[in-house]
């Protein structure tokens, strides 16, 4: 049923509004629209029914005769304006202020102020017209509503504007409460709608932002400053939990030459897929990190096997070391590795990432596809690519 309603709404407005995209603008729609089409409804099943219960009035026909017609009319061109793309502002206020006369009389003419059940259309005008036309336009209403009941309650309604039947009266003040309901209902319902996807999409802004700030937008690894906010994490964590901790620097060998040789369009592929094929070597807990150009780093917690380390490690020199499609143009390059433990190494992040560099930068002068630990560098020359 809530689809099929949504339905018939989304027909009121502009077609190209929900493509668009404007969530905030198509619930304010939805809300401007629904008021429309039950304003219709309310105007078709009331009016006849106050001309038949005031039959022997001819005062009253006359006026339902001309007046009902009159407001379907205005609200099916607000309708219609709403539908061409005409401002939910204009449209809103155009409505309201048009039905505001005919509201008044009814008001006046079931009792005026403070039996009159219409006064609860003056509670919904300004909360409609926070919704669809904005707050400017919900003081203006609620203004003139706070204006009007004080005037009327100077008047007596009764020697201004002949008064319907009491049973007139009664149908009216049901249906108005019914209506009123409704309405107030739909526009909390709507207001709640969009604070909430409001809420939903700063949210995923934050999220993104945040996602942003601290990954690569070329490989989507973590960037140099979030590695060093969850290292500098993983070091006081260690030391808590006497665990080890292993860091690997890894700088490619000969990925200049595929820049130029083969353009930088060419090497970012590269990077890219070198960097998919780290993520699948290690462990899902483990961090890859690309500390910028063509240096990454593997942080490894709780990796106390030494041969599962020379095993992840070998498996990393072998599958950087495999050529890759850049395009129809292959590219190959190694990588040299550098590596270093904690605590034994280094206990702050400057420190084991001084010592790792240092492996790494032995590693790469000891020849291609080669790894070296920090605590080897005495020892010329130690390959562990398996």
């Amino acid at each position: 049923m809530t689809r099929y309603l949504l339905r018939v709404i989304d027909r009121c407005l502009p077609p190209d509004l929900a493509r668009a995209g404007h969530w905030e603008q198509l619930y304010r729609g939805r809300a401007l629209a629904g008021t429309l089409l039950l304003a219709v409804a309310y105007a078709v099943v009331l009016m006849p029914l106050v001309a038949w219960m005031q039959r022997d009035d001819h005062y009253y026909l006359l006026m339902v005769a001309i007046v009902g017609p009159t407001a379907v009319g205005i609200i099916v061109t607000c309708l219609w304006l709403l539908h061409r793309g005409l401002s939910f502002v204009v449209v809103g206020n155009l409505f309201m202020g048009v039905g505001w006369l005919p509201l008044l009389l009814i008001f006046l003419a079931t009792g005026g102020f403070p039996s009159s059940p219409m006064m609860m259309f003056m509670l919904v005008h300004p909360v409609q017209a926070f919704l669809t036309a904005g707050p400017r336009s919900a003081l203006f209403w609620c203004l003139l509503s706070v204006i009007s009941v004080g005037a009327f309650s100077q008047i007596d309604a009764r020697e201004l504007v002949p008064q319907v039947s009491v049973g007139v009266i009664s149908t009216v003040y049901l249906t108005t409460w019914a209506v009123c309901c409704v309405v107030l209902f739909t526009c909390f319902w709507f207001f709640d709608l969009i604070n909430r996807r409001l809420a939903e999409s700063i949210g995923r802004e934050r999220d993104q932002a945040g996602y942003a700030a601290a990954h690569d937008s070329l490989t989507g690894l973590m960037n140099r400053s979030a590695f060093g906010r969850r290292l500098e994490a993983a070091l006081e964590r260690i030391q808590l939990q006497q665990r080890q901790l292993t860091l690997l620097l890894i700088d490619l060998d000969g990925f200049k030459a595929v820049n130029d040789t083969l353009g930088h369009h060419a090497g970012d592929i590269l990077l890219h897929e070198l960097a998919r094929r780290m993520r699948d070597a290690v462990r899902e807990t483990d961090l890859v990190a690309r500390l910028g150009g063509d240096e990454f780093a593997v942080l490894l917690e709780g990796m106390h096997d030494g041969e599962a380390l020379q095993r992840l490690v070998g498996r990393l020199l072998a599958d950087l070391a495999q050529p890759v499609d850049c395009e129809g143009s292959p590219a190959a390059v190694s990588a040299s590795i550098g590596i270093a433990l904690a605590p034994e190494d280094g206990a702050t992040p400057e420190g084991l990432l001084r010592c790792a560099d240092r492996a790494m930068y032995a590693a790469k002068a000891a020849g291609r596809s080669t790894a070296l630990f920090y605590g080897q560098l005495d020892i010329a020359g130690v390959n562990i690519s398996g």
